[in-house]
């Protein structure tokens, strides 16, 4: 129980978004999320549980009650000047001024950086969750001993590999995604903005809210953001990724380099199969590099049209299986070979990058992921096609 933002909150929902204006909204482990069209002040019931202890406090003059406690710290706890009485929440906390981070104990994080005072200093997530050089090279040597092929094939083990190894690349994803691409990826999330401002522009919503799915360090919400926010003051990006390890790096951007977006982006984890996000209240859903590395990609697909309003779109980049076997053939020995190598020099160990060949084949083609869309609740529009095929920018309205 607490407040949020002016809001009332039950049963251990968290709320995030505007005050006054609804928003989204993620739930903790225990409860259900918290409906979004709801008035500043209103009450929202989340229907959760709390188990083990119990702990009230303050936070920014709004009293917390009923979360969660792991363990006591001494000399207390101090959140925008306040004390709460000598109690460390989850054992995984970060303090801002003003500001508060709860960490993996939870199934979502969230952070409104916007919300801190003029002059906040930002969260240092190296309270529990940063991934030093010695450990980052121990979990590549761990997803190493697995068998991947079988991971991949299975939906019920594939997310016990994929998400592990996001987090291991996390510190250098942005830069791999560019070498790795000769540098196209820049121009295809280029034109997937374009698309994504485009529609935003033409809506009627003028608080339009786009989930980005898979968002890794936040490349596309920001640049989605930074497009419209001066036509749409009022719109919200969301984005969610499995890894606590991509959000992380997402968080510092928010902080540092991205700060000017900070007011209207907010990231968190999430499973994009299980979306914590209310049915038929979002305008656009971006998914980057998502739906091949999703556990169940239909799933994944129905999903993204359940939180989709009427008319609104699904923006989907991804790497596909070629049809024509030799190019087919030609581009995912490419891709491994790369992949292992930058795997071996970056980390010692080359499946943490030669997986993507291996889950492109393990995925489908262009043309049927283009089928699987009007199938379950899409019209395609447009599909534009890189690589022979094995690069596709889908655009697909919600019927």
């Amino acid at each position: 129980n607490g407040r949020n933002g002016g809001r009332r909150v039950v049963g251990g929902g968290l709320a995030y978004g505007s005050a006054g204006r609804g928003g989204f909204a993620i739930p903790t482990q225990r409860g259900q999320f918290v409906p979004q069209e709801q008035r500043h002040g209103e009450d929202h019931n989340a229907a959760g549980q709390c188990h083990e202890d119990i702990a009230t406090g303050s936070c920014g003059g709004a009293r917390i009650t009923g979360l969660r406690i792991h363990r006591r710290c001494t000399g207390g706890l101090r959140i925008g000047g306040r004390r709460i009485g000598g109690l460390l929440i989850g054992a995984r906390i970060v303090v801002g001024r003003g500001q508060l981070f709860i960490g993996h104990n939870m199934n979502n994080r969230t952070n409104r950086p916007s919300s801190a005072p003029s002059g906040a200093s930002a969260p240092a997530d190296g309270a529990g969750s940063a991934v030093s050089v010695t450990g980052s090279l121990e979990r590549a040597r761990a997803l190493a001993q697995l068998d991947v092929d079988a991971h991949l094939a299975d939906p019920s083990r594939r997310q016990a590999f994929v998400t592990p190894m996001f987090d291991v690349i996390a510190p250098r994803y942005d830069q791999f995604t560019r070498l790795f691409s000769f540098g196209m990826d820049a121009s295809w999330k280029r034109e997937a903005v374009r698309v994504v401002a485009e529609a935003l522009r033409a809506g009627t919503h003028e608080r339009a809210r786009v989930l980005d799915l898979a968002c890794g360090t936040g490349d596309f919400a920001f640049a989605v953001a930074r497009a419209v926010m001066d036509r749409l003051p009022d719109m919200e990006v969301l984005g969610l990724d499995a890894s606590h390890e991509m959000i992380r790096h997402a968080r510092a951007r928010l902080h540092g380099t991205d700060k000017d977006v900070a007011s209207r982006v907010w990231v968190g984890t999430g499973d994009m199969t299980r979306l914590p996000v209310r049915s038929a209240s979002v305008d656009v859903v971006t998914a980057g590099y998502a739906v091949r590395n999703a556990p169940d990609p239909l799933l994944a697909i129905r999903e993204a049209a359940r939180v989709l309003r009427p008319g609104g779109l699904y923006v989907t980049l991804d790497f596909y299986r070629p049809e024509f076997a030799p190019w087919r053939w030609l581009l995912l020995n490419y891709l491994a070979f790369a992949g292992n190598l930058v795997g071996w020099s970056w980390h010692r160990t080359p499946v943490v990058y030669g997986y993507i060949a291996r889950s492109i084949d393990h995925f489908m083609s262009w043309q049927a992921f283009s089928r699987a869309l009007s199938d379950n609740g899409f019209r395609p529009r447009s599909v534009r096609r890189w690589l022979g095929g094995g690069v596709a920018l889908h655009v697909a309205e919600r019927i």
